[in-house]
């Protein structure tokens, strides 16, 4: 194979390569240059090989900072919409290494954030966010990590106070007996992510309050 032509893209860097007169591959500078090909050389179906999976990696890549623009990525996620997008697992397995090496995603700090924000701005307690992430597809060692890191026992109860409290006001405009109010500030509170020994202890916390 002899290539036959080497024609810059109008609309990015790329180079499109002919060979034998038909286009063949559209890859980098730079890759071309690892290959050391030129116009008029000979061309391995080797070489080929190489210049079509580098082309392809160099496109899931482009696709990755795309969708990286719209904030963090998870692992799973990511090679999930690259391989959507038809890139095999082989090339969006190695851009998604790539990623790594270079910061770009991070699966603990993801889960870290998010349990932060989720606890933060949502309210949520640490059994709703871990359902959340285990949905994402994030490991379950990395988000017990972050829980451990972000919500331990007295956080949780704090949390869930706030939440509580908040919740009551709403209630108490439909009823105001007790232990109506106790049972669904209880089912609400569960609803909400925290366990049964969390939500009994805010809610009657938040009960004795009311008395006071």
């Amino acid at each position: 194979m002899k290539i036959t032509g080497l024609r810059k893209n109008s609309s990015n860097d790329r180079i499109s390569v002919e060979v034998d007169g038909t286009f063949a591959v559209s890859v980098s500078l730079e890759a071309l240059m690892e290959e050391g090909v030129n116009r008029g050389a000979e061309l391995t179906k080797e070489q080929l090989k190489r210049l079509q999976n580098r082309s392809s990696v160099e496109h899931a890549s482009a696709e990755a900072a795309r969708l990286l623009k719209y904030g963090r990525r998870t692992e799973a996620d990511l090679l999930d919409r690259l391989q959507e997008k038809g890139y095999d697992r082989l090339t969006s397995d190695t851009v998604v290494q790539k990623l790594k090496q270079l910061g770009l995603i991070d699966d603990r700090e993801y889960c870290h954030s998010f349990f932060l924000s989720h606890r933060d701005m949502n309210g949520w307690g640490p059994d709703k966010i871990r359902h959340a992430l285990r949905k994402k597809g994030l490991p379950e060692q990395l988000i017990e990590e972050a829980a451990g890191e972000c919500y331990d026992r007295d956080t949780a109860v704090e949390q869930a106070v706030r939440a509580g409290y908040k919740k009551l006001r709403s209630l108490q405009r439909k009823t105001d007996n007790k232990q109506e109010l106790r049972i669904k500030l209880n089912r609400f509170l569960y609803s909400r992510g925290f366990d049964a020994a969390c939500c009994q202890t805010a809610v009657s916390e938040i009960l004795l309050n009311q008395e006071d």
